[in-house]
């Protein structure tokens, strides 16, 4: 997938019956996985594991302030921010994290966890097209990062 820095974001929204049934998912009733669309028709929503073994949830995901933000890149989530989720690291490493820049320069940062509940960490998928990717970071300057919010 090619680098989505500077896409901007067109919705957030539910995914429907078809794209869960898509990523071979059950869809529960109970939850449905969000999913952040980009003005090129990217999609980019959370799954349980790197694995795409079934949905997860995001975390930090503010419908009305990604509305027309920026992506600005992505990066993994930092051992603070861990300790911060009350999450422990495991063999798969650490969920990227999303961030986003509006046009009045207010940041937010999304990731991935494993459930509704957020009992431990996701990884990111999308879709370009039929074209299913699993989302991977690249390297942003640290003073960039926008601020967890768990």
């Amino acid at each position: 997938m090619n680098d989505l820095t500077g896409s901007v974001v067109t919705g957030v929204r539910n995914m429907t019956d078809d794209e869960i049934a898509a990523e071979y998912w059950c869809h529960d009733n109970l939850h449905t996985p969000k999913q952040i669309v980009l003005a090129d028709d990217v999609r980019l929503f959370p799954s349980a594991d790197p694995e795409g073994n079934g949905s997860g949830a995001f975390v930090g995901l503010d419908k009305d302030g990604l509305m027309g933000a920026t992506y600005t890149g992505g990066r993994e989530l930092a051992d603070a921010e861990f300790e911060q989720m009350g999450w422990l690291k495991t063999h798969h490493g650490a969920p990227p994290v999303l961030q986003f820049e509006d046009r009045n320069g207010t940041k937010y940062a999304v990731f991935p966890a494993c459930d509704p509940e957020h009992n431990g960490p996701g990884a990111v998928f999308g879709r370009d097209g039929d074209e299913a990717f699993r989302f991977q970071t690249h390297s942003i300057p640290e003073s960039d990062n926008a601020p967890v919010q768990g």
